[in-house]
């Protein structure tokens, strides 16, 4: 019994760990990111202020629209990502007279995360109309998040430039 439950800790750990680089990439931009488990219930949230930004608030461990009518779109927009076997969804937050905000939902995909009731989904606050920042990603981040050679990882900085694989290649 102590050897299974070091191995499910640990277990739960590389999960965390996981969820964790997701986040810190999709978090350079500044955005706000919320780490959703298989319930939908909020586990932690990045870089978030709902004084800010009315159009979502956390209420009792859930994430709420500031527009009551939205809140359906919003549900609806969670469990695709989170039903098995999940599928990135964005919900349309109305932020104010002619401006909204999106939640780009993207489903932490894996056979453990229901078991280690880990973060089974990352929700994006997108605020509009302002222009979206650049994700700027170094060798190093991609290298040590993805398990990738620094060959490797300066191919796919190239290949998210916009360079064409043939190019690269040159």
């Amino acid at each position: 019994l102590p050897d299974l439950q070091r191995a499910a800790r640990l277990g739960q750990r590389v999960r965390e760990f996981e969820t964790l680089g997701m986040v810190k990439l999709i978090h350079e931009r500044g955005d706000p990111v919320f780490e959703l488990d298989i319930f939908g219930r909020v586990l932690r949230v990045h870089a978030f202020d709902d004084r800010a930004v009315p159009s979502i608030s956390v209420a009792r461990g859930r994430l709420k629209a500031g527009d009551q009518l939205a809140q359906p779109a919003l549900d609806r927009a969670i469990a695709k990502s989170l039903t098995p076997p999940g599928a990135t969804s964005v919900a349309r937050l109305p932020a104010g007279p002619g401006e909204s905000h999106y939640l780009l939902l993207v489903p932490v995909l894996g056979r453990a995360r229901d078991m280690f009731l880990t973060a089974s989904c990352i929700a994006v606050l997108i605020r509009g109309p302002q222009r979206p920042t650049p994700l700027m990603l170094s060798a190093s981040a991609l290298r040590d998040l993805f398990g990738l050679t620094n060959r490797e990882a300066a191919l796919a900085l190239r290949l998210a430039d916009g360079v064409t694989l043939e190019a690269a290649a040159r």
